[in-house]
């Protein structure tokens, strides 16, 4: 059975590959410029808030960072 950390960190990996799907054959649909991200902040290591500095840290936000270079987007 899986955790709910771990279920979490599938649920998110798959929500953000929803968004970038390639659309339809003969549709026009311009790239995305910012990638929305929300993320929980409560299952450390996937992510948590450095109290010190106030910035969200872990696997997924580290995850979220990569994917958006390689798309070369911004993550809002």
């Amino acid at each position: 059975m899986l955790s709910v950390s771990k279920l979490s960190a599938v649920a998110a990996i798959l929500a953000i590959a929803a968004g970038f799907t390639a659309p339809a054959a003969g549709t026009a649909q311009e790239e995305p410029k910012v990638l929305n991200v929300q993320i929980h902040t409560v299952y450390p290591p996937f992510e948590s808030k450095d109290t010190a500095t106030n910035e969200i840290i872990g696997f997924d936000p580290d995850l979220v960072n990569a994917m958006a270079a390689k798309l070369g987007v911004k993550v809002n």
